[in-house]
């Protein structure tokens, strides 16, 4: 039996982890945004959403007050396996009558993702906040994923495809 030497040993270890990144990359997944996006509108006229936009308007009016409420979102339009991407929120309360404080929240939820945004009425009545989607591993074995905005007891889900 031959015993290998210090350099023989370290190019073994060198080619081997070669064949690991390179069998990795090889197998890394994209995906797209598909253009049919599920939207959920329990206020109907008074929550206006355009999704392909990334915008929401609620005129609420009358029972327990009068306020008009904008929430923007903005999500990647592609993703790789392996990367992080920006998913933007934003809540601006453009008028606010009501007999006290009210607090309102959207969040982004995604595979191992749920985040929030709560911005508090009348003051300071603006908020944003960016989180980061790291696209891990394992979504490689997957055919297609969600990313949900939700906002108002609604909201948006967008399905990524391979």
């Amino acid at each position: 039996m031959k015993t290998l030497g210090r350099g023989a040993l370290l190019a073994v270890v060198v080619v081997s982890l070669t064949a690991t990144l390179a069998s990795s990359q090889s197998t890394n997944a994209s995906f797209e945004l598909v253009p049919d996006v599920k939207v959920s509108n329990p206020w109907g006229p008074q929550l206006n959403i355009d999704a392909q936009a990334g915008t929401a308007v609620w005129d609420h009016c009358c029972d327990g007050g009068k306020w008009r409420v904008r929430v923007t979102w903005h999500v990647p339009q592609e993703m790789s396996v392996g990367q992080s991407y920006p998913i933007e929120l934003g809540i601006t309360i453009d008028s606010y009558q009501s007999g006290g404080p009210s607090r309102f929240q959207m969040n982004t939820l995604a595979p191992d993702l749920a985040e929030a945004l709560n911005v508090q009425a009348p003051t300071p009545g603006r908020g944003t906040r960016t989180v980061t989607f790291l696209a891990r591993d394992y979504l490689k074995d997957w055919k297609e994923f969600s990313i949900t905005i939700g906002f108002l007891s609604g909201g948006v889900t967008y399905t990524y495809r391979r």
